[in-house]
């Protein structure tokens, strides 16, 4: 294909994606994943995508922030912001090596280039006083009920996906129930109890399957993991794939059962 009319991809690599399993965490794995995620981005080049790749950090900067924390009577501790580059260096310099090492696999003449970059922010900005990413290693998707008079677990639950929005507390048929949303895709509503289901959880799927670039062709939904908090509203329970997400779901608040979905890109 002639360059004039090669199209342009952006691919964005979430910095959990490199974390396969909690066990897997250390950098070696790391290699594994990017090499293979590295395979489907040149298949793109090959049919005639150039690509600019973004990715993720938010494990990467809790492991090098915590080895900080820990080594912090010996050495010098890492500001935040200074971590932030250092995995952009290290993951960049993971993703451009293995982009070149599959171009040459693949007898292609192209070159790969990572760049360290900056975003210019707000000094005003809401978020500043009120933090929503997590960062650190991997979350295990459990649940606890913790004793308020001394702190002993009452009861867990275990999503099957991280969880990292705060679950939202209501009443339910005069109960007081807890509403989770899982990167599994699933919400999940508990007794306060005992941590049994209250209700059959809900799978969230979308039918915006052109946004996702590497899903198998010929399927017509997927799951949505969950990253965001759960918010009630009246009978309704709104959810969405992440902070600052396109992609809305009212879903029944007592049943979970499908209201409405609200995909903000195309309005």
């Amino acid at each position: 294909m002639s360059d004039t009319k090669r199209k342009l991809a952006a691919v964005a690599i979430g910095g959990n994606s490199l974390i396969t399993a909690k066990d897997k965490a250390d950098v070696k794995y790391q290699w594994d994943a990017v090499k293979e995620t590295c395979k489907h981005l040149v298949s793109m080049v090959e049919q005639g995508w150039d690509i600019v790749v973004t990715h993720g950090n938010g494990p990467q900067v809790g492991f090098i922030l915590r080895r900080s924390e820990l080594a912090a009577h010996e050495v010098h501790t890492v500001p935040l912001d200074v971590i932030g580059a250092d995995t952009q260096g290290s993951i960049g310099y993971m993703l451009q090596q293995s982009l070149m090492n599959e171009f040459k696999r693949r007898g292609l003449v192209k070159n790969a280039a990572s760049i360290v970059t900056q975003v210019l922010v707000d000094a005003n900005d809401p978020g500043f006083k009120n933090p929503t990413k997590g960062i650190g290693g991997y979350l295990d998707g459990h649940i606890f009920a913790l004793n308020p008079e001394n702190g002993a677990a009452v009861w867990t639950f275990d999503t099957g996906g991280p969880i990292v929005g705060a679950p939202a507390v209501a009443e339910l048929n005069g109960a007081p129930v807890v509403y989770v949303a899982s990167a599994d895709a699933r919400v999940y509503v508990l007794n306060t109890e005992d941590g049994s289901r209250a209700v059959a959880p809900a799978i969230i799927e979308s039918e915006f399957t052109s946004r996702f670039l590497f899903f198998p062709t010929g399927t017509s939904v997927r799951p949505v993991p969950l990253y965001a908090p759960p918010i009630l509203f009246g009978d309704l329970l709104i959810v969405s794939s992440h902070q600052g997400s396109h992609l809305l779901y009212a879903l029944d608040r007592e049943t979970l059962l499908d209201r409405w979905q609200f995909d903000a890109a195309s309005s």
